[in-house]
């Protein structure tokens, strides 16, 4: 959503991003859905949209201008990301796991990266980088996750956190080389 509606400028397309999201995410939630078969179903169906919609606006691959953020650019996306953060923890404590989970994976991490990026890098690289971004997510948090859900109830968090990352930093470190 963002790629397609930043033509109209980074505030119209977060935001509009983020209502999609909260239209997906919300429901998922608020009727505690637990169905990790269907789960990963609908994920196939709305990647396969997306990968569709990305053939159609042509995104092209655009390299970074490798600009290095001034201290205090540094300083203001570091404060962002922990408010962000701040944010998400405040919303665990008062909404729980189920919805701090749901809030810290679309807005914390992905909006801000396209912002910064849009800001230092320009229009068609913050566009052109979400596609990747959408490809990094599926190869790495979705086994994460599966990973995650597999190990926490034997191991506990602490040892299936260290299993679930073992487990995916291959993956990881294939995204970076290629």
């Amino acid at each position: 959503m963002y790629a397609y509606a930043v033509r109209k400028g980074p505030g119209f397309a977060l935001s509009t991003s983020i209502l999609v999201w909260l239209g997906l995410s919300v429901p998922a939630a608020a009727y505690n859905f637990k169905d990790s078969s269907l789960a990963i179903v609908v994920l196939a169906v709305v990647s396969t949209l997306a990968i569709l919609l990305f053939r159609k606006m042509k995104l092209a691959p655009i390299r970074g201008g490798g600009a290095r953020p001034a201290k205090r650019e540094i300083l203001r996306r570091g404060l962002s990301g922990g408010a962000v953060v701040g944010t998400v923890v405040l919303l665990s404590q008062e909404l729980g796991p189920i919805w701090s989970g749901i809030f810290a994976a679309f807005p914390a991490v992905f909006s801000l990266t396209l912002l910064f990026t849009y800001r230092t890098e320009g229009e068609e690289f913050s566009r052109a980088i979400v596609k990747p971004l959408m490809t990094a997510a599926l190869a790495t948090a979705l086994p994460y996750s599966i990973i995650a859900g597999l190990v926490f109830p034997l191991f506990g968090a602490l040892v299936g956190t260290g299993l679930a990352l073992l487990c995916v930093a291959p993956i990881a470190y294939l995204l970076l080389r290629f």
